[in-house]
């Protein structure tokens, strides 16, 4: 009788709590879901961040090899920025991704709305005026260049970090992805394209200028 009343009671009570464990484990799956889809929207988009500086930072150093520290050079570095950079959406889909972000990892996210943010800044940086000037010119340059690298390694590390969070496999491809990057010497065709692309670039340039 005392078996049958206990029973009588444990019952609700064991189905309150597995009602409860059920719950808490669905609303865990789905956060561990939501979170995944967000660090792989920040992760791919970033790469492509990462990237861009990649072929701006190697464009750079193909116009100096073309007209060195000049006044000319300033021209074309500009305008590399207002072609490769400038005229996309990379930048504002970047920081609506570090906004979601922010609700998972609010740290990263600040790190990352900084950087975006400074290479935004770094994309209106005009030196036209001091190019003139090669040594001031050469000052201002290699203070703009060596923060770009800077920022630039930053945000690959916080894209290695972010890729760990993903997944122990996705951290270990792009860490071979990002060596092979490092690793290799691209050739300026494979950066601007095509030959014909590179001459029509310049012809443009020489026209209006």
């Amino acid at each position: 009788m005392d078996y049958n009343s206990n029973l009588k009671y444990l019952v609700p009570i064991l189905g309150v709590l597995v009602g409860w464990i059920l719950t808490s484990l669905t609303g865990f799956l789905k956060g561990m879901t939501d979170k995944q889809k967000i660090l792989a929207k920040a992760l791919t988009q970033l790469h492509f961040i990462y990237l861009e500086q990649n072929k701006l930072l190697r464009h750079f150093e193909y116009l100096k090899d073309m007209y060195g520290i000049s006044p000319d050079y300033e021209k074309m570095r500009f305008r590399a920025m207002e072609r490769y950079v400038l005229s996309n959406n990379n930048l504002k889909i970047s920081l609506d991704i570090v906004s979601e972000l922010s609700t998972i990892n609010p740290m990263k996210a600040m790190e990352l709305k900084t950087l975006i943010e400074g290479y935004s800044f770094s994309q209106k940086m005009k030196f036209s005026e001091a190019s003139t000037n090669s040594e001031i010119y050469l000052k201002l340059l290699s203070s703009f260049e060596v923060m770009f690298e800077i920022e630039h390694e930053a945000l690959k590390k916080i894209i290695l970090n972010l890729s760990f969070e993903y997944g122990i496999i996705t951290w270990l491809k792009m860490r071979r992805k990002y060596h092979n990057i490092d690793k290799s010497e691209l050739n300026m065709y494979k950066i601007l394209g095509t030959e014909d692309e590179i001459k029509k670039y310049l012809a443009e340039f020489n026209k209006k200028n």
